[in-house]
């Protein structure tokens, strides 16, 4: 093999990876271009002071959604009826430590439904429930599952909609735990 082969095939070589990167740089654009568009609606900012009070769960106990010795909390919005929430919310048991999870149940009829959906998704967090009248609008929920990632004074930082894995939850996550917030 000569030197002008093995020149040929190396600059090949650095092509492919610029290209790979390049391509993988736009999926990337395009992903959150479209979480960015879903989610235009939500709060950002401060939160309403209400998520900073205590709040019912389901276990019967009480606690505030967002509570200052949490450094980055997500706040996951949900439906018992939602089948995408359903496929969502087992992933949630899978972060790690990264992230406070709190569930928070939105658009239910009933707690027993909201026991159903927990069971079958296998969720171990402590469910919140919350009141679309007032939680719901203050959130500006327009579809489930809704996800708000809020830091410990109760702003939101990035908040996006629909179905999201584990590892898209995880890199969010670290991405605010470590670079941006204050």
């Amino acid at each position: 093999m000569g030197i002008f082969t093995r020149a040929k095939e190396s600059l090949q070589s650095k092509i492919w990876w610029r290209r790979l990167g390049i391509n993988i740089l736009w999926l990337l654009t395009i992903i959150f271009a479209a979480e960015w568009f879903q989610a235009r609606n939500h709060p950002s900012g401060q939160l309403d002071p209400i998520f900073l009070k205590p709040l019912a769960r389901l276990d019967g106990a009480s606690s505030p959604l967002i509570e200052s010795q949490d450094p980055l909390t997500l706040v996951y919005a949900f439906a018992p009826w939602c089948g995408v929430c359903r496929m969502t919310a087992e992933d949630l048991n899978d972060l790690g430590g990264v992230v406070t999870v709190k569930p928070l149940a939105l658009s239910w009829e009933s707690q027993e439904s909201i026991k159903q959906f927990v069971t079958e998704a296998s969720l171990s967090a402590p469910v919140f429930l919350g009141d679309d009248r007032i939680h719901g609008r203050n959130l500006k929920i327009e579809a489930f599952p809704s996800y708000y990632l809020v830091d410990a004074k109760g702003k939101v930082l990035y908040s996006w909609v629909g179905y999201s894995t584990t590892w898209g939850i995880i890199s969010k996550s670290l991405l605010f735990k470590n670079f941006l917030i204050d």
